[in-house]
C-alpha cells in the first residue's frame, strides 16, 4: 500500500474498503470532477485469463480504463502491454490506466485461470 507522501494517493469509493490507485490517483480524480471531465459512453466487460497474455477486449477507442482483478479469483493477475505484463493485481485490486484503446491492455493469470473486470470511458 502506498504511504502518505507517495505520488499516487488512494481514491476511496463511498461504501468500499478497497482503495483505487492509478497514475492519476486522487489528484486526477479531483481534476476530472473540477473540470466536469465526464464521459458519454462506458464500455463494461469481463475477461477470462490464462497464463498466456491476451488483449482484455477488442479495439475500442477510450480515454481511460478501470481494471479490477475479479474479487473471486484465487490467483493474482498481471497486466501491461503486448510485450510485458509486470503489474500484479491481487483479487479485488483495481487500477486506473489513462489509455486510448482497450485492446492495448494485455493481461494474464499468474497460474491457472482468473478473471478481470473492466470499464472503459470514451
Amino acid at each position: 500500500m502506498p504511504k502518505r507522501g507517495d505520488l499516487a494517493q488512494p481514491v476511496w469509493i463511498d461504501g468500499s474498503d478497497v482503495p483505487l490507485f492509478g497514475p492519476q490517483g486522487a489528484t486526477g480524480l479531483a481534476q476530472s470532477v473540477a473540470t466536469n471531465d465526464t464521459s458519454d459512453t462506458l464500455y463494461d466487460g469481463t475477461k477470462t485469463l490464462t497464463t498466456v497474455a491476451a488483449a482484455i477486449a477488442a479495439s475500442q477507442a477510450i480515454r481511460e480504463a478501470w481494471i479490477q482483478a475479479d474479487p473471486a479469483n484465487t490467483v493474482d493477475i498481471l497486466i501491461g502491454s503486448s510485450s510485458s505484463q509486470s503489474t500484479r493485481l491481487k483479487p479485488g485490486q483495481p487500477v486506473v490506466i489513462p489509455i486510448n484503446d482497450l485492446a492495448k491492455i494485455f493481461a494474464k493469470a499468474v497460474t491457472g485461470t482468473a478473471s478481470l473486470n473492466y470499464l472503459g470511458r470514451a
